[in-house]
C-alpha cells in the first residue's frame, strides 16, 4: 500500500476495518454500482452529474446497491463541464475526483441524494489518508460508550 494513489492508474489504498476508529463528521455521496467500485477500484477520475457543486474536499463515497455500503473515499478537486477523461459524458457536469481510498469490508449505510452529511465512525487510518479530521477518537474506553458518544455528538452540534 503505497501512501499516494492515483485514480487515473487504478491505483487505490485499502484500508481494513480492523483497526482503531474515530467519529467524523463527513460529506457523502451515494453512487450506483458498478460506478461506485469503479471509483474506488477501477480508476473512474471522474462523476457525470446533472448539477454542479462548489464542495471540494473529502468525499465518502457510498454505495447504493445492493445493501447500501461505505466503499471508500476520494478526493473531490474540481466541477467541470469539459473533462476529457473517458468517463466524460457530454450534458452533465464533471466531478473531478482523485486519491481515491477503498474500505474493506464496507460498513453498512442508508444512502440520499446529492452531496449529503454524516456523522460516522471511521478507520483511523482510512480518514487520515482521505484527509478527514476527528471529531473524537475511540480508542481509549471512557470514548467508547454509546452515552459519551451521544454527548459529545450534543457538544459538538452546540458548539457549531
Amino acid at each position: 500500500m503505497g501512501a499516494a494513489s492515483n485514480a487515473a492508474s487504478g491505483d487505490t489504498n485499502v484500508v481494513p476495518r480492523r483497526t482503531k476508529e474515530a467519529l467524523y463528521a463527513v460529506r457523502c455521496l451515494t453512487v450506483r454500482e458498478p460506478y461506485a467500485s469503479e471509483i474506488i477500484f477501477g480508476g473512474k477520475d471522474v462523476e457525470n452529474r446533472s448539477k454542479r457543486t462548489s464542495y471540494r474536499g473529502p468525499l465518502v463515497i457510498h454505495a447504493s446497491q445492493p445493501d447500501g455500503c461505505i466503499v471508500g473515499i476520494v478526493q473531490l478537486i474540481d466541477c467541470i463541464p469539459n473533462s476529457k477523461s473517458k468517463w466524460a459524458q457530454p450534458g452533465f457536469w464533471h466531478w473531478i475526483l482523485e486519491k481515491p481510498v477503498a474500505l474493506l469490508p464496507p460498513i453498512p449505510m442508508g444512502g440520499a441524494l446529492g452531496i449529503y452529511s454524516r456523522e460516522i465512525e471511521l478507520p483511523i487510518r482510512l480518514a487520515k489518508l482521505g484527509g478527514l479530521t476527528p471529531l473524537a477518537c475511540f480508542m481509549h474506553e471512557h470514548c467508547r460508550s454509546a452515552t459519551s458518544r451521544m454527548r459529545l455528538r450534543a457538544t459538538v452540534l452546540m458548539t457549531v
